[in-house]
This record gives C-alpha cells, sequence and structure tokens, in this order.
C-alpha cells in the first residue's frame, strides 16, 4: 500500500494499493504511483514505513521490488523530494573567456565522446545528448 503525502488535490488518492509483480523495478513503481497522483516521477521519493529496512534511492532504480525486499502489503510512503538549488556561477571571467573550471568540463565531455581522429561525428553527438540528458 502507497500512502500519498505528496498531494492531496481532489481527484489524488490518498491511499494507492494495487499488485504488481516481484520482478517489477522501483523505477516501475515509481512511475505508476506517479501518474496516479498526478507528480513526475522524478520529483517524488519513496519511504518505508519500516525504518529498519533498506530505504528507497534514485540508485536503486534498477533493482527490482524482490532485491529491496518489498514484503506483501508492506506500506510505503511517497513524499516530494526536497529541491536542491544549485548557486549560479560565470561560465566567463572579466576578459570573457571561459573559467578553467568549466573549460575542464568542457574538455573532459569532447574527449569521453570524441572518436578516435578526434572528431564529435553525428553518431557521438547522439551519445552525448543522450548521456546528457
Amino acid at each position: 500500500m502507497i500512502q500519498n503525502n505528496v498531494t492531496h488535490l481532489k481527484g489524488t488518492p490518498r491511499y494507492i494499493e494495487f499488485s504488481v509483480y516481484s520482478n517489477m523495478t522501483a523505477w516501475q513503481l515509481k512511475k505508476i504511483v506517479a501518474t496516479k497522483i498526478k507528480q513526475s516521477p522524478l520529483r517524488i521519493q519513496f519511504q518505508r514505513a519500516d525504518n529498519k529496512k533498506k530505504a528507497f534511492i534514485d540508485q536503486d532504480h534498477l533493482l527490482t521490488l524482490r532485491d529491496l525486499r518489498v514484503e506483501n502489503y508492506e506500506l510505503i510512503y511517497v513524499q516530494k523530494k526536497p529541491l536542491v538549488f544549485q548557486p549560479r556561477v560565470s561560465l566567463l571571467n572579466k576578459k570573457k573567456e571561459l573559467v578553467p573550471e568549466a573549460k575542464a568540463i568542457f574538455e573532459s565531455w569532447f574527449e569521453k565522446f570524441s572518436n578516435e581522429e578526434g572528431f564529435m561525428t553525428p553518431e557521438t553527438c547522439v551519445a552525448f545528448i543522450k548521456g546528457s540528458t
């Protein structure tokens, strides 16, 4: 059973009870619950009622419910993820040049996604876009 602690809008259930298979991944469960409570799966997190059990974290999205040892009729709370604000930093210095930290990041991306000849082909650009989104 899932308890909705995210939103209490009309049309969103307070409790959600449904049957799932033990080979379902945590991400699949999160997508189903997010759809039912009208939220993005990226904006919610699960918290187990029994704090002695391993908590659901984002790195567990590929694990199955069996791997996470989810039991029949276990109560799981759905909560909003806390907002994490990153301070904005400038990519350019006063001379309108890239700051060294930004240059190092861009160079590492280029090295990772360029081919052996040192070029980014359409295929490696696709890999870059898929890897960054």
